[in-house]
């Protein structure tokens, strides 16, 4: 079943019809807390980096697998499968371009844009800045030590005040519609040693009079090569909301980066492909 709902976040990132939330849990190594001024250097140095972000990315193509899902109790428990998007992705100039290629592995040439039901789009770098940006006055708070993926990190929790925000979010559906600045939070996870955030999660506040009663994401980053050299590129997203009494669920999967070039070929997995298989 899919939605006609739509819900839009202003910016550079927008997420239609869903922007999402993804519960994490952690199995967390203990040791103490860093000095406070170590998680300052760590905080200043994943600023840096994050602000900086985009402008160290080459111009690439890569696939997206997006598996989407909905949950009629509105519960979480309950997933249905409700399709699967293959969309092809290309960056340059510093802007994401998509293009649909499958629904359910057959060709598809509709506009991504058009696509019913929640779609997502600008996780390179988006919700970076939503966290580091000075201007969003972001308050950070020490949660713990984790491990993610073989490595130890910092993780953080974060809180951005709707004054502050820039995070506008929409909603129609037929005559139903309406409109918000959302403050938000979440939780960010710093290697220390690069100064890098792997994983970030944002979670969308005051939400309790809005027609959509839960959204937020969470992205994960993690290390791929475009044309021989090492960038940190998302690996992973998900994005869950809550609306109408009903949720939907995506996630998305970045495969297959390549650098961009005019007539680059990309491999696109075949039904029944592992997913891990182009990573």
């Amino acid at each position: 079943m899919r939605s006609s709902e739509s819900m839009k976040s202003r910016g550079i990132m927008r997420i239609r019809a869903a922007i999402a939330l993804l519960s994490v849990s952690f199995a967390a190594p203990a040791a103490k807390p860093p000095s406070s001024e170590e998680q300052s250097r760590v905080l200043e140095a994943a600023r840096r980096t994050a602000l900086a972000y985009t402008k160290t990315l080459p111009d690439f193509i890569c696939s997206e697998v997006i598996s989407r899902y909905s949950d009629a109790s509105g519960k979480g428990k309950d997933w249905s499968a409700v399709d699967s998007l293959m969309v092809l992705l290309s960056y340059f100039g510093r802007q994401e371009h998509y293009r649909l290629v499958q629904v359910n592995h057959q060709p598809d040439s509709a506009s991504y844009d058009s696509l019913p039901g929640s779609t997502s789009q600008g996780e390179f770098g988006t919700m970076l800045r939503r966290v580091f940006e000075p201007s969003c006055a972001a308050k950070f708070q020490w949660r713990s030590w984790e491990d993610l993926r073989k490595r130890t990190v910092q993780a953080y929790s974060y809180s951005v005040d709707r004054a502050n925000s820039t995070l506008s979010l929409t909603y129609a559906n037929g005559s139903d519609s309406g409109e918000m600045v959302a403050g938000y939070h979440g939780l960010v996870s710093i290697d220390p040693g690069s100064g890098t955030a792997l994983r970030v999660t944002l979670e969308a506040d005051g939400l309790k009079d809005f027609q959509v009663t839960l959204a937020g994401t969470t992205l994960d980053y993690d290390y791929a090569r475009i044309g021989g050299q090492r960038y940190l590129l998302p690996l992973k997203a998900e994005t869950l909301m809550r609306s109408g009494g009903g949720m939907t669920r995506n996630v998305v999967d970045f495969l297959s980066y390549q650098k961009f070039d005019v007539g680059s070929d990309i491999l696109f997995p075949k039904a029944g492909d592992p997913i891990d298989k182009l990573r």
